[in-house]
């Protein structure tokens, strides 16, 4: 089940040949950051545990139409029994606000937003609350993953929400073992496997944090 961001007011659906207009939802709503817009994603469901980490997810209007997708693989990542959920904490969605903001943005946008953090166009970022994507690299991936897209995409979520619940850069912790998620595998593996989920280690770090 996909949900509907109300890109367009209107879909066409094909019946007995002809085209019937339905309604697709709400009107988008946007967001500016900066000098850039950007699509603000509503949330399907409302926040019952009281405990919940909140999360909003911001597409940069260029890539509007991506914004279901990309909203998918946020939720999909950040409540994965095997990633940041497994220390005990839950997260959801929603589109008022939010403890946390995933945003999928172009290297330009990135790079302002970053700032002074060096991104250089080429990397992603997250500091002040904000998880922001390159889309470049949602794209494209990175050649420590090579055509692992999707595993790439659940690492650079895990990785930069990571440092909003308090990580820093790591090293790998030896050769032909498994990636933390918080070594910056976007550049290298140093040795390690790939990782796109947090460590046991960190996951227990993050149970024991207050």
């Amino acid at each position: 089940m996909m949900m509907s961001i109300g890109l367009a007011s209107w879909l066409a659906v094909l019946v007995g040949g002809v085209a019937a207009p339905v309604v697709a939802g709400p009107e988008p709503v946007f967001e500016r950051l900066g000098a850039s817009s950007f699509v603000v994603v509503p949330a399907r469901l409302r926040p019952t545990h009281p405990e919940a980490v909140t999360v909003r997810v911001l597409v940069e209007t260029k890539y509007a139409a991506q914004a279901e997708a990309f909203a998918w693989a946020v939720e999909d990542a950040l409540g994965d029994a095997h990633g940041w959920a497994a220390a005990g904490h839950r997260f959801v969605l929603v589109d008022g606000e939010a403890e946390i903001t995933v945003v999928l943005a172009g290297p330009n946008t990135v790079d302002r937003l970053c700032a002074p953090l060096a991104t250089g166009g080429a990397f992603s970022c997250g500091r002040g609350g904000r998880a922001v994507i390159n889309a470049r690299r949602w794209h494209g991936g990175a050649t420590t993953y090579r055509r692992d897209l999707e595993g790439y995409r659940t690492y650079v979520i895990n990785h930069e929400v990571g440092h909003l619940l308090g990580f820093e850069h790591t090293a790998c912790p030896g050769r032909g073992r498994a990636a933390p998620v918080m070594l910056q595998q976007t550049k290298s593996l140093d040795g390690c496997r790939k990782g796109p989920r947090p460590s046991a280690r960190e996951l227990e770090r993050m149970a024991a944090a207050p």
